[in-house]
């Protein structure tokens, strides 16, 4: 939305790699933004972004906000806050989640977090 329709003039061939999509960015990737660019071109700038927030909010990371943590054992994991809960990530992989009406207490002392679950609603997804 914010670059308008494509223009062949205007756009040259590297305007794309100013841009960061992704960590590890591929001028295969870069390719392909611009494939898909050039056909979403006559879109006013509310349906352009009406479709990225449509095709975001399919995506499993949607709105979580990822934080660094350790289990109980030391053991680096990602602890993500999402409006549907708490999700626990091992080596990019969800591991467990807890939804927020399952959460009883959350408490937080000397750098570490405690969840207390409703009995019987604790499961792992390993």
């Amino acid at each position: 939305a914010e670059l308008g329709d494509y223009d062949p003039e205007e756009h040259n061939v590297d305007y794309v790699s100013e841009f960061q999509f992704a960590p590890t960015q591929t001028k295969e990737l870069e390719e392909k933004v611009v494939d898909l660019y050039k056909s979403h071109s006559g879109l006013t700038p509310a349906q352009a972004d009406m479709q990225f927030v449509e095709n975001a909010k399919k995506l499993s990371m949607y709105g979580v906000d990822l934080h660094r943590a350790k289990d109980s054992e030391a053991v680096d994991i990602m602890l993500g806050v999402a409006s549907s809960g708490l999700l626990i990530y091992k080596d990019r992989l969800r591991i467990n989640r807890f939804a927020w009406p399952k959460i009883l207490k959350l408490s937080y002392k000397r750098n570490n977090l405690y969840i207390k679950v409703r009995p019987g609603e604790h499961r792992s997804e390993e």
